[in-house]
């Protein structure tokens, strides 16, 4: 055995689940030999423990027989699966078939037969494939959190806000009922970096994003659209109850006193509110542009405020869809002869008798 490998193996922790002797050998004993540190269990419930306590690099269950050791087996996939513990798994078994439908699960098969240096070797090969496939699950999670998550501020971005609005609607079908949606700008942001600096603006978005964190509902999804843009979806909450949420960020966040690096400021939020209901003829995106017009007529009033679509007066409509462009046909024949005939004499042109 190598130099390299010694040293790698002084590393692992292998759980050694021994619920019956092995014929003939004393494993345990064996691999401690080669320089493996062996923890034993010779139940179910200790395996748990030890899985739970201290999780090991690797389970070796041994031996497996096809009439024992299977509520083991899926308890110990179940956990793996769930996250609980996610150990390599080897089985030591002289009868690998009837495990077929596991082979997902089971990163190597070994014969009871095989020698203890030959067992070591193939438990390193299996750790380090278990330590790759997490690896590759941890990139995937990062990307998918990139994609999906505002750099900056730690909250949905654009794209999963247009994502979680397909989501709560949906739900809202299902459920029949209200899906409440804020419009929100930090307002004179651009002021504040004009005035400090871009790291403290940096410092107010991230205070905004803990106040929509902390003063929300668990199930709700606050955004960042871009710049000082901000939007939230409320699911099971109608207009007034989303204009009482509206008011709680406002207020929250307009009593704060944002401090950093010696530059001191107080901002504040202006929100428009609205809200859907799967019976509306409504789609989200319209519910979404009337969230928009509040929040413009709120900042036409003064800013800091909450203004709901519903309250608007009729000086703040929304857009509606242009009419459809009338197409102008070339006269007809019998058209032309009657407007010829009705065309005006030039002045000073007689009548004929």
């Amino acid at each position: 055995m190598n130099d390299t490998l010694t040293v790698i193996m002084d590393e692992l922790q292998i759980l050694l689940a021994l619920h019956a002797p092995v014929p003939g050998r004393d494993l345990a004993s064996q691999l401690r030999a080669l320089g493996l540190s062996v923890e034993v269990s010779r139940n179910q419930a200790d395996t748990w423990v030890a899985l739970r306590d201290r999780p090991p690099h690797a389970v070796l269950l041994a031996p497996i027989q096809e009439t024992g050791n299977s509520a083991e087996l899926l308890s110990l996939f179940r956990s793996r699966a769930a996250g609980a513990a996610s150990p390599a798994v080897v089985v030591l078994t002289d009868r690998p078939g009837f495990l077929d439908d596991r082979a997902e699960d089971i990163d190597d098969f070994l014969s009871p037969e095989d020698s203890a240096d030959h067992i070591v070797r193939r438990l390193v090969y299996a750790i380090a494939r278990q330590a790759a496939r997490l690896r590759l699950a941890d990139e995937k999670e990062h990307l998918l959190r990139a994609s999906t998550t505002d750099f900056k501020t730690g909250l949905a971005n654009d794209r999963q806000f247009s994502e979680a609005c397909r989501i709560e609607c949906a739900r809202a079908v299902r459920e029949n009922h209200w899906l409440g949606v804020l419009m929100i700008d930090l307002d004179h942001f651009k002021t504040i970096n004009d005035q400090h600096d871009h790291n403290f603006g940096d410092h107010v978005l991230l205070k905004l994003a803990d106040t929509l964190r902390d003063g929300l509902r668990p199930f709700d999804t606050p955004a960042r659209k871009g710049g000082d843009e901000f939007a939230v979806l409320l699911p099971s909450a109608n207009l007034e109850s989303s204009r009482t949420i509206a008011e709680r960020l406002r207020a929250s966040f307009s009593a704060l006193e944002l401090r950093q690096g010696g530059h001191h400021a107080r901002s504040s939020i202006t929100v428009g509110v609205a809200a859907w209901h799967p019976e509306s003829e409504e789609s989200i995106e319209m519910v979404l542009a009337k969230a928009d017009r509040a929040l413009l007529a709120a900042k036409d009033s003064g800013r800091n405020r909450v203004r709901v679509h519903g309250d608007l007066p009729a000086a703040h409509p929304l857009p509606t869809t242009k009419a459809e462009p009338v197409t102008k046909t070339a006269p007809s024949k019998d058209r032309a002869k009657r407007s010829k005939a009705k065309k005006p004499r030039r002045k000073g042109q007689e009548r004929a008798d």
